[in-house]
């Protein structure tokens, strides 16, 4: 159960339901990072097919907002937090794990690598959640929030008032669609209700 602190938000649609947890609405921009989690369950009567790197990976940036599953992060002006420009691929780790021990291993393990699509079948009432995941380098002294990722996608914000919400986005294109592709019951476009967040000095 969130506590009082905490923000949820929730969608549904098609054989989706969408949820966004933010697991505090305030935090410091001078030493905390924003921690969420998003999950995604199957409420339809058929078996689905996941395809978000996002639910299966934990070295995600999640600055990349094109992203069929994102989180969408906006000022009370609607303009989106500072982006980060850095840490990728070989940089990032699961809570605990030991850094990357020397530059050729760093850069061997960041070479490009054929990509394949990464897939989760749901089976009616299963989900999928965001792994847990927080930086291994933190640049200030945190505590790992288990069952929750860290955002990584800006390198900090400044203080003040936001809007958080979670995006799951595949639905068919037109051209698709035209083309005579028929959508499964996951092939659907939700977004859940935004989150107010405060970002205190």
């Amino acid at each position: 159960m969130a506590s009082s602190s905490q923000g949820k938000a929730v969608a549904r649609k098609g054989a989706i339901e969408l949820t966004l947890l933010v697991h505090s609405k305030k935090f410091s921009a001078k030493n905390e990072k924003l921690w969420y989690l998003i999950r995604v369950r199957n409420i339809s009567n058929a078996k689905i097919r996941l395809t978000d790197e996002t639910l299966i990976q934990t070295a995600v940036d999640d600055l990349e907002f094109r992203n069929p599953l994102r989180i969408e992060i906006t000022d009370t002006a609607g303009n989106a937090p500072k982006p980060l420009l850095g840490l990728s691929g070989a940089e990032l780790g699961a809570p605990g794990a030991a850094p990357f021990p020397n530059p050729i291993e760093r850069k061997a393990a960041s070479q490009p690598k054929q990509k394949k699509v990464p897939e989760k079948w749901l089976n009616p009432g299963d989900y999928a959640e965001t792994p847990m995941w927080a930086d291994p380098e933190p640049l200030y002294p945190r505590n790992v929030i288990a069952g929750f990722k860290e955002f990584s996608g800006h390198a900090s914000f400044m203080p003040g008032n936001y809007k958080i919400r979670a995006v799951y986005d595949h639905a068919l294109s037109e051209v698709v669609a035209k083309a005579g592709v028929v959508a499964r019951p996951e092939d659907v476009k939700l977004v859940t209700p935004y989150i107010k967040i405060v970002v205190a000095p």
